[in-house]
């Protein structure tokens, strides 16, 4: 029996993609090891509704001051001091100074490599934290096979210490909604039908401007009554989407919904006429495998992690280049064929993630670490 802790920062903040991580690691966790003793370290008192109800060998904190980067520094050493813990899992960030022996999960090189994708304040905050887990970890955990080879190629990291751990999906996403529910949802969201969709943050390196105007030209092209749904927190630098948006007479044909009950995304999935999701930068993508669970077609970008997640399973397109986007949403709009196909391979290719493998693969580096 370890003692372990996993430091769940985004858990219950609506942080997308690595909140998704975090709080669907821990599920899978929980019916997974009965051995182990895991303390769950978070930063609101929104968490424990997240994970829902815990096995008797899962406690979850909540730390305090409610300023993280507060308790980061100061009250998450201390407790890892205090519940003797045996190693310390960071999800996305570790304490700056971290009493236990370290996993680390290495999602995408962004915050060593790619300073324009972030503010300089969160910039200067993230980069030296990101370098500094990456030295001190026993094991690092890549989401994917991209992450740990930009990682171990930029970082100069020891392979021997990276394993590649992928996402899962969740199974909800992979059955059908009910009627009612899709009415329910569409009501309350004020969808209205065709539309494509777009889920993640509201951020620069989402490439969202390219993607409005990709739904622009496909408008003019066709004629149809196309909108843009975006689901997302919005962050920062999103100027250019609005001037966009407003340069194109877009205003009233693209939604910003924001965050949505997760209960929601799998009306919102299954609904969409296209899934369009042609980022910079991934370090993994799992929106596209909701999709794709979802029986929903995809188009996405040529570069980082998002081939190796797609497979042959999605349209494959230039994100810097707005022809193609608007090539790809065309071709899915008016070729049945193709896009019978491509829901095919997507729900194929969706079915080989499942976060019972990911809790049993990082379970499996927890153990590694810990015989060092």
């Amino acid at each position: 029996m370890t003692r372990i802790g996993i430091l769940a920062g985004c858990l219950g903040r609506q942080d997308g993609g690595p909140e998704t991580y975090e709080r669907e690691l821990i599920r899978a966790i929980a019916t997974t090891d009965r051995v182990n003793e895991y303390s769950i370290y978070s930063f609101t008192g929104t968490a424990a509704a997240c994970v829902g109800p815990l096995p008797q060998n899962m406690s979850l904190t909540v730390l305090r001051p409610r300023n993280r980067w507060i308790s980061l520094a100061l009250t998450a050493p201390a407790r890892i001091l205090r519940d003797r813990l045996k190693l310390l899992h960071a999800p996305l960030y570790p304490p700056p100074l971290c009493p236990a022996p370290l996993v680390f999960t290495m999602h995408d090189t962004s915050p060593i490599a790619h300073p324009e994708f972030f503010t300089p304040a969160i910039y200067r905050r993230l980069n030296p934290l990101v370098r500094s887990a990456l030295r001190k970890a026993r094991v690092v955990i890549c989401v994917s096979r991209h992450a740990l080879e930009s990682t171990a190629e930029i970082v100069g990291l020891d392979r021997k210490r990276m394993v590649v751990v992928p996402h899962g999906v969740d199974p909800k996403f992979q059955r059908e909604p009910d009627a009612q529910t899709r009415a329910a949802v569409r009501e309350r969201l004020k969808l209205k039908r065709p539309y494509v969709l777009y889920v993640g943050k509201i951020m620069q390196r989402k490439n969202l401007v390219r993607m409005i105007e990709g739904v622009a030209r496909l408008r003019e092209a066709t004629g149809a009554d196309i909108e843009f749904v975006m689901v997302g927190k919005r962050l920062y630098d999103n100027g250019e989407i609005d001037r966009t948006i407003e340069n194109l007479d877009m205003a009233g044909h693209v939604r910003e919904l924001g965050h949505v009950a997760d209960e929601d995304l799998p009306v919102l999935y299954a609904d969409a006429l296209i899934f369009l999701y042609v980022t910079l930068w991934e370090g993994f993508g799992l929106p596209l495998l909701e999709a794709m669970a979802s029986g929903t077609p995809v188009i996405t970008s040529n570069v980082s992690s998002l081939p190796e997640v797609a497979g042959d399973a999605a349209l494959l397109v230039d994100p810097l280049a707005v022809e193609e986007i608007t090539d790809a949403l065309m071709r899915l709009t008016n070729d049945q064929p193709l896009r019978q196909e491509l829901i095919a391979r997507g729900r194929t290719r969706a079915a080989q993630f499942t976060w019972a493998r990911t809790a049993e693969q990082t379970i499996r580096a927890y153990q590694m670490a810990a015989e060092q």
